[in-house]
């Protein structure tokens, strides 16, 4: 590992575009005022020049606890580069899920920490409609995006719709031991793919118990 981290420790400013984000990702976000608390939230795109899409981790909950107009520092780390930006709300919305839109920065205070991005991707997994471990309506599907909190997932079908949810199952090896895990998803957003054979489904994680967090840990960092 130690040949991919960077001595430079340099801030320099950078476009957002460039920094290497996925829908899925964990930041924080605090508004700008006495006693503002830093904020766990989920990136789940940008339109460049347009604005920033960001939800809370529990997409479930009723309200973003944005309002228009408030100003916030933005901060995260998108495997490759420590990044931070000011930037405030334009608008808020409830459908199909909780979200605000941010109004999309010029650059970005940014410090590359490693030379690559160190995740994972293209790898199987399964995903199922029920929590019955029996996998009798399993189907086999590839991860493409990962992150603490989220994924990307490409299916051969439709799983359903936004705000729906379904079990994604993976497995990975930590120190020579094979490892399973089988996370509640809900579905945040889906889109055909380009190639017309296969639909891409936005996950956001759900009740991720301990160990399942020490093993995304590793799947999105080693």
């Amino acid at each position: 590992m130690s040949q991919n981290l960077i001595a430079d420790k340099e801030v320099v400013k950078l476009p957002l575009k460039t920094l290497g984000l996925r829908s899925g990702m964990s930041i924080q976000t605090r508004k700008l005022g006495a006693g503002a608390e830093k904020k766990e939230r989920q990136f789940f795109g940008a339109i460049e020049g347009k604005g920033v899409m960001v939800s809370n981790i529990n997409t479930d909950s009723g309200e973003v606890e944005f309002e228009v107009g408030d100003s916030c520092l933005v901060s995260g780390f998108t495997g490759q580069f420590e990044f931070t930006f000011l930037t405030r709300v334009v608008q808020t919305f409830d459908k199909p899920f909780v979200y605000a839109l941010l109004e999309y920065p010029a650059l970005s205070d940014a410090r590359r920490v490693r030379q690559s991005m160190r995740m994972q991707t293209e790898f199987p997994a399964s995903a199922r409609l029920t929590e019955n471990p029996d996998h009798s309506d399993e189907v086999n599907v590839t991860i493409l995006d990962i992150s603490d909190t989220g994924a990307l997932i490409k299916t051969p079908i439709v799983f359903g719709e936004i705000g729906d949810h379904i079990y994604v199952t993976m497995c990975t090896e930590i120190d020579n031991e094979r490892s399973e895990i089988t996370l509640q998803s809900r579905i945040c957003h889906t889109r055909l793919a380009a190639t017309q054979d296969a639909h891409l489904i936005g996950l956001a994680f759900k009740n991720v118990k301990s160990h399942d967090k020490m093993v995304l840990h590793f799947l999105t960092r080693v």
